[in-house]
């Protein structure tokens, strides 16, 4: 049987929605399909309460490539409607609650300055991993 400690590597494994947990390092890591790596350390996700409601607020970082330097970007979002802000992306928040409806979509999202859904699916599913664990903790 495997221990307790293991349970969220093996989920990590196992499941494209979990990240790589590193509980040292206290790092969650995932690797995307164009090959780039995001890093959430979770010691930068903070609540914070607003007449809407929870938030959370946390930063990641995106490296693509080696000789590159990595990009940082923040996140702002509501735990109870999963609306989802990333701040360099210029479109407002974006609702997220059913995101693996983005995954192979060529839908159109008019508040995504006419990009397609699929271009959300990762950073989705990676704020929704945060927003499901960390609103409850």
């Amino acid at each position: 049987m495997y221990s307790l400690l293991f349970y969220p590597l093996i989920l990590s494994l196992n499941s494209s929605n979990y990240p790589i947990i590193n509980p040292h390092t206290n790092l969650l890591t995932w690797r995307r399909d164009d090959g780039s790596k995001i890093e959430v350390y979770t010691k930068s996700i903070t609540k914070f309460r607003t007449i809407k409601g929870q938030n959370l607020e946390w930063e990641y970082t995106k490296s693509l490539k080696k000789n590159q330097s990595p990009i940082k970007w923040k996140v702002k979002g509501n735990c109870s409607s999963y609306f989802v802000d990333w701040d360099k992306d210029s479109i407002g928040a974006l609702n997220i609650k059913n995101f693996k409806d983005f995954k192979n979509s060529k839908k159109i999202i008019s508040e995504c300055n006419k990009k397609t859904a699929s271009l959300w699916y990762e950073p989705s599913k990676e704020a929704m991993y945060v927003l499901d664990k960390y609103c409850s903790d």
